[in-house]
């Protein structure tokens, strides 16, 4: 477990494994808060993420300690048309009333940290939010603008990412060969 703070918030970074049972079940309440819409999937899944393996990161409010913020990082390596890549992903999702304090930015920053440091190739994520397209811009990440498909964990069939995609590049160009693909095969998904 890796524990840092950032203008008092504390991130706790956890290996799936060292998650005790009242933070997946913490986790699980708190998405359910944030998208009730996907009740039933969390419900199945128990929290955010059926891909392995992956680290979770918990964010909490440092006077009550209350769970304000979450995040997945998770990695693949993958065999596609342009070679093999170590393609590590994230999923970040802030409380709204703890929203543009930087708490996503700075995890954000420590997972590119962490992806560079066990020799990613691509830092993927992806964002319908707007204010997220910036914010990853400003990061250094670039949109992949080729069609992003993956096999979906929960159901087993292919589907095609219709939402924004941006990759952070540690091997310079790797964008560039990505976009000229037809599609750009993940694996399983969504990441």
């Amino acid at each position: 477990m890796q524990m840092e703070t950032f203008n008092g918030y504390e991130y706790y970074l956890k290996k799936d494994r060292e998650l005790t049972a009242e933070e997946k079940e913490e986790l699980h309440a708190f998405l359910i808060k944030m998208y009730p819409a996907f009740a039933k999937y969390y419900k199945k899944n128990k929290y955010y993420s059926t891909i392995k393996p992956q680290m979770t990161c918990l964010i909490r409010e440092p006077t009550s300690k209350v769970l304000i913020g979450s995040g997945k990082f998770l990695w693949n390596t993958l065999k596609t048309q342009i070679g093999t890549l170590k393609l590590f992903a994230f999923g970040v999702l802030i409380d709204t009333e703890f929203q543009k304090e930087g708490l996503g930015t700075h995890l954000i920053e420590m997972l590119i940290k962490l992806a560079g440091e066990k020799n990613a190739d691509l830092l993927y994520g992806s964002t319908e939010n707007p204010a997220v397209h910036k914010m990853l811009s400003r990061l250094g990440f670039k949109k992949i603008t080729c069609p992003v498909v993956y096999v979906n964990g929960v159901t087993g069939k292919r589907e095609t990412q219709t939402i924004n995609s941006y990759a952070f590049e540690f091997k310079k160009g790797i964008i560039n060969r990505i976009n000229s693909l037809k599609e750009f095969d993940i694996g399983i998904g969504p990441m």
